[in-house]
């Protein structure tokens, strides 16, 4: 089930994103949802400048 969840997740992340950031804001959690955000957008910029290596 968690395997099946993680390929959805794999196939589309924005979707994801999305659920993850309405999930925080529902709980609450502004600050956590700042971290997992700036984590997210160096993650994204190293993958970016990657790809555009290749």
């Amino acid at each position: 089930y968690l395997f099946l969840l993680m390929l959805f997740f794999l196939q589309d992340l924005s979707f994801v994103l999305v659920v993850l950031v309405a999930l925080l804001k529902l709980i609450g959690l502004e600050k956590l949802l700042k971290v997992v955000l700036s984590v997210l957008i160096v993650e994204d910029v190293g993958l970016t400048m990657r790809l555009l290596e290749l």
